[in-house]
């Protein structure tokens, strides 16, 4: 990727037409993930307000679908936890049936 020059906009100021399409992407998914990430690290960064209300819409639904699949996850987890602790109940039950049989044996 060729060094970054003053410009007016991202495309512009990282000299993105003479990169390669790979080069460019790479650049831009690194954007990307930085900022959804909430990195920044900065050495990429939106320059017209155009590119920062895209990057701000890009970053709020970014945030809404990273919850949602917390959110599933979490809900899985639970889900998978109870049906381990209803296991977990019929084995503490047959032992205490075997404990009452043992008692029952001794009269």
């Amino acid at each position: 990727m060729k060094t970054q020059k003053n410009g007016n906009n991202f495309y512009d100021t990282y000299n993105m037409k003479d990169n390669t399409q790979p080069q460019n992407l790479l650049a831009v998914y690194y954007f990307s993930w930085t900022t959804l990430s909430t990195v920044g690290f900065g050495d990429f960064y939106p320059y017209s307000n155009i590119e920062r209300v895209v990057m701000s819409i890009t970053f709020l639904v970014g945030v809404s679908v990273f919850s949602f699949i917390i959110g599933e996850l979490l809900e899985a987890f639970d889900k998978t936890k109870s049906l381990f602790e209803e296991n977990e109940d019929a084995d503490n039950l047959s032992k205490f049936n075997g404990l009452l049989k043992k008692f029952n044996v001794g009269k």
